[in-house]
């Protein structure tokens, strides 16, 4: 009996030495159930960004990944710089979801759910690097990493896409939405708008919600550059301290924005109401 278990001993030694880099799992007698978890590095201006793979993913998949990664991280960088203060080191994940994940958004989570079901090209990868390279305080909104985050997403791709104005008109026309002065408020964000993103009925107004703070950022940066809202990136306070930075309050920038939101909706034509309209059906009918 006890050459017995020397055996049994001696082959799980052996799984580890070969294995080195996995962890073992014991679920039954003599059966051995390896995890390998791999990663693949890059450094951009002295940044350590480790993409840890822990769904098994091919390495073609891994260094497209990696790819967006750098892009996004080198765009978000050449903006901030001399204004932030990244962390040296950074890891995103990559994760296989199951029936129990929780989906969170790009800017709010430094994880990649499912990337071989999902077009890499859609997702945001600056929002998820300025997420990663900048915490901000948990108990604030993350109203202008979703503000920086889709302006430098979209810039790229400028006329292949709906902008952010495009797409708030879209859904305010479907969707009622919080007031600004909710969607500031931390608690009401996530009850709001966190907590329905993915598949459910109140995605569509998550989304609304989304859109709306992205188009106001979108203003704000096209009319007053993108230097003075990175000022005001790091505050906890937005309606408050929004006055201090562009010497305007809070409500006099948002009646701006309404005014202009109004003036591109009139000046539709009709084309371009249709492509809305069929995009929305795309995204939830």
């Amino acid at each position: 009996m006890r050459d017995r278990w020397k055996w049994i001993f001696s082959i799980l030694i052996f799984v580890l030495m070969i294995n080195g880099t996995g962890i073992f799992l014991i679920h039954g007698f003599g059966e051995v159930v390896t995890k390998e978890e791999t990663e693949s590095t890059l450094i951009v201006n002295d940044i350590t960004i480790t993409i840890k793979n822990f769904g098994d993913y091919p390495a073609n998949l891994v260094e497209e990944v990696r790819n967006e990664v750098e892009i996004a991280t080198k765009s978000v960088l050449e903006v901030t710089k001399g204004k932030l203060i990244p962390k040296s080191n950074v890891a995103i994940s990559l994760i296989s979801s199951n029936e129990d994940s929780k989906i969170v958004p790009s800017y709010y989570s430094s994880v990649i759910f499912d990337p071989d079901t999902i077009w890499l090209e859609e997702w945001n990868f600056e929002e998820m690097m300025l997420y990663s390279l900048f915490p901000q305080n948990e108990d604030v909104a993350p109203f202008t990493t979703i503000g920086l985050g889709q302006y430098l997403y979209y810039s790229p791709h400028k006329g292949e896409i709906f902008d952010p104005n495009e797409m708030w008109v879209l859904h305010k026309n479907k969707q009622q939405t919080l007031q600004f002065e909710g969607l500031l408020s931390p608690i009401l964000f996530k009850s709001s708008v966190l907590n329905n993103h993915g598949p459910s009925r109140e995605y569509p107004k998550a989304e609304a919600h989304y859109w709306k703070i992205a188009s106001f950022s979108h203003y704000l940066i096209e009319e007053y550059g993108i230097d003075t809202f990175v000022d005001l990136y790091e505050s906890t306070n937005i309606s408050k301290d929004v006055e201090q930075v562009y010497g305007k309050s809070f409500i006099a920038l948002q009646t701006e924005w309404e005014q202009r939101i109004i003036q591109m909706e009139e000046n539709f034509t009709p084309k371009v109401v249709q492509d809305l309209e069929y995009h929305y059906q795309y995204l939830y009918e």
